[in-house]
């Protein structure tokens, strides 16, 4: 919850409505179609630097989790510098918190 910003009960309906996704068999591609449609640049921002926290929660940033987070940006139409604003920022939180 901390990575996403989230207050416990927010974290717990994000859990729930993912494995609600889950049971119902949504694809991961699916998904992120859906949010490629359906978020904003902004939205779609905060998702990846969400992600890029997440990433950088055990101080270690491994080349499959950097992968990964590349690869979603991509499929959510996000630029280059968005991607890299968003690891900077990422960063710094975690840099500010680990302190």
């Amino acid at each position: 919850s901390r990575a996403l910003d989230l207050e416990t009960e927010e974290a717990a309906l994000v859990a729930r409505a993912a494995e609600e996704a889950i049971a119902r068999g949504a694809s991961f591609a699916g998904t992120l179609r859906h949010l490629e449609a359906g978020c904003s640049v902004s939205q779609k921002r905060r998702l990846v630097e969400a992600l890029w926290r997440i990433a950088f929660a055990d101080a270690e940033l491994a080349g499959q989790e950097e992968y990964l987070v590349r690869k979603i940006a991509g499929k959510l139409n996000l630029t280059t510098a968005d991607l890299m604003e968003t690891k900077v920022r990422a960063r710094e939180k975690f840099l500010k918190e680990a302190l």
